[in-house]
């Protein structure tokens, strides 16, 4: 078998995989979470957890800030940065870090790691479709 023929046999195999993670993505469309501000998918509605037996928190930071967000164990259309803050933590045996569109770079929440590891994603900057 020539180069050529291999070569274009694994593009073939290529291009199959690749339309049938595309069906896949389409069959699951109305379930995705977004950026509310620029529509980034950040996740699936499948990744969603319950951390401390719930889905979604509502907590109060110490300015007095509160929010509510939702879990999920996964979102790869988030950037995690900064460094480890184990200060103020809601969950104990975790340290957290920013979370942000990898689109727009909106503040989209948390990343929680320790005990556990999960993704506290702010209600008001997500739509689900």
């Amino acid at each position: 078998m020539s180069e050529t023929t291999i070569v274009k046999e694994k593009d073939s195999k290529l291009e199959s995989l690749l339309d049938n993670y595309q069906e896949k993505l389409e069959e699951r469309s109305d379930q995705f979470v977004k950026c509310v501000n620029c529509l980034h998918i950040l996740t699936h509605e499948d990744t969603a957890i319950s951390v401390a037996g719930n889905h979604r928190h509502v907590k109060t930071n110490p300015y007095g800030n509160t929010f509510e967000f939702r879990c999920y164990s996964e979102a790869l259309g988030c950037a995690v940065e900064g460094p480890d803050e184990s200060a103020h933590s809601w969950f104990p045996g975790c340290v957290w870090q920013y979370i942000y569109c990898e689109a727009c770079n909106q503040h989209l929440g948390w990343y929680f790691h320790g005990a556990d590891s999960f993704y506290g994603i702010r209600s008001d900057t997500i739509h689900v479709d």
